[in-house]
């Protein structure tokens, strides 16, 4: 959708966006022009089933806790599905974003903060999901957490 809409804006040709764009937003778009209107309905109803499922979760807990990511910062390259191919990096994404897919599935605010730092100087991010229009209890549980443990001036040690 994202290079259909730059064709449209721009008037620069669908190939032509498509054979400019990056390797996996390449993959992305091929793969997206193959899903039919029956696939694209059964996603939907397993968007929607999930949903509810979450919305349930909710109806009991306040808020859920994880980590923000699966794993720490892959290196650089990790991700390159000119090197990797589509498929190798869609599974690499999927692994890595495992906890915050579900609130963007779905429209649950959700907010990352960099509770924990690790050995080498880089924040952890702990991701808090609320019910579906409870922004305001994480903008005041960070403001909260921001009291207990300041990390607006923290800055990672990063090295070139």
């Amino acid at each position: 959708r994202t290079l259909s809409l730059l064709s449209e804006r721009t008037g620069i040709a669908i190939d032509s966006a498509v054979e400019r764009s990056e390797p996996f937003n390449r993959y992305l778009f091929e793969k997206g022009i193959r899903i039919n209107a029956a696939q694209y309905l059964k996603d939907i109803v397993f968007f929607n089933g999930f949903a509810r499922r979450v919305a349930e979760f909710h109806s009991r807990y306040d808020l859920w806790l994880t980590p923000t990511l699966a794993s720490p910062a892959p290196l650089l390259g990790h991700f390159d599905a000119g090197v990797h191919g589509g498929d190798a990096v869609m599974d690499r994404f999927i692994e890595f974003l495992a906890f915050t897919t579900f609130a963007n599935m779905t429209g649950q605010p959700a907010m990352s903060v960099p509770l924990h730092w690790n050995a080498e100087g880089l924040p952890v991010g702990t991701q808090f999901t609320a019910r579906y229009g409870e922004e305001g209890l994480l903008f005041n549980l960070a403001r909260q957490l921001e009291e207990a443990r300041p990390w607006a001036d923290r800055k990672p040690n990063l090295k070139s």
